[in-house]
């Protein structure tokens, strides 16, 4: 069991929030639900959760400032807004669980799964605890994109160096990642979240289910969309749809194309 507070102002979203963690998510019993920034700091102070579901813009306040008044952290965190530009930058490159609103009861899951690891594992969230000490700078919805970048995965985070990756492939919900020393990794994102994390410089989206490190092309054999050889042996197709995209990125375009 996992004890959790919801910390929400808008009264239906809790209830639909309750409803869905007991349809998906039976491990975690709601202990109590607050949306005043005060009365939540000590709601959670009498509970002591292990998770907690903390919306953004909450009354006399914001989840930031409850977080300040908390620490140091002992729980679980899953941020939740309606507000798609709000943080959701500093969010992903800092690897933070959170949810958009209308939440999505799969990304619930995943989040509550990967929450349940750290728990479980007594694992400290030190994401999260480097995240909040961004909200002591001037700008800290606006972070410098990391050297290292973090992808969720089941049993928690990996930290990877973008040229370590050769390529991501999506399978569904998930995307696999191929890196350097022939390790494949499963991450918990969807393929266009994981692009939206690196550096599009870099990375070329070559297909609907591809996208690849430019870095590790080796070879491209033309045909209707033509198909890549990576430096690590393995081919990959190109669509017609991407094929002049890839081509201008690599800067191969001639006549014959």
């Amino acid at each position: 069991m996992i004890r959790a507070v919801i910390v929400e102002d808008e009264p239906k979203n809790a209830i639909v929030l309750t409803q869905l963690l007991t349809d998906h998510c039976p491990e975690v019993v709601v202990q109590g639900v607050e949306g005043d920034c005060l009365k939540a700091y000590t709601l959670i102070n009498e509970i002591r959760p292990e998770l907690i579901f903390l919306d953004i813009e909450i009354q006399r306040g914001t989840g930031f400032d409850l977080l300040d008044q908390l620490q140091p952290i002992g729980f679980e965190v899953i941020f939740i807004t309606a507000f798609h530009h709000y943080a959701i930058q500093a969010f992903k490159y800092n690897s933070i669980d959170y949810l958009l609103k209308p939440i999505d009861e799969d990304e619930l899951v995943q989040a509550v799964e990967r929450a349940q690891n750290r728990i479980r594992n007594r694992v400290v969230n030190e994401n999260l605890l480097a995240f909040l000490k961004t909200l002591a700078s001037p700008s800290p919805l606006s972070p410098a994109r990391p050297a290292k970048v973090g992808f969720p995965t089941l049993e928690g985070y990996v930290f990877l160096f973008p040229h370590q990756i050769i390529r991501c492939e999506a399978s569904g919900a998930y995307t696999f990642i191929y890196c350097t020393g022939n390790e494949k990794l499963v991450i918990s994102k969807s393929l266009k979240e994981i692009e939206s994390l690196l550096d599009q410089n870099v990375f070329c989206r070559v297909h609907h289910s591809q996208l690849i490190n430019l870095s590790f092309v080796k070879k491209y054999h033309r045909g209707k969309g033509g198909y890549l050889e990576l430096e690590d042996g393995t081919y990959v197709e190109v669509s017609a749809r991407k094929k002049n995209d890839f081509l201008e990125r690599c800067k191969l375009i001639s006549s014959k194309d």
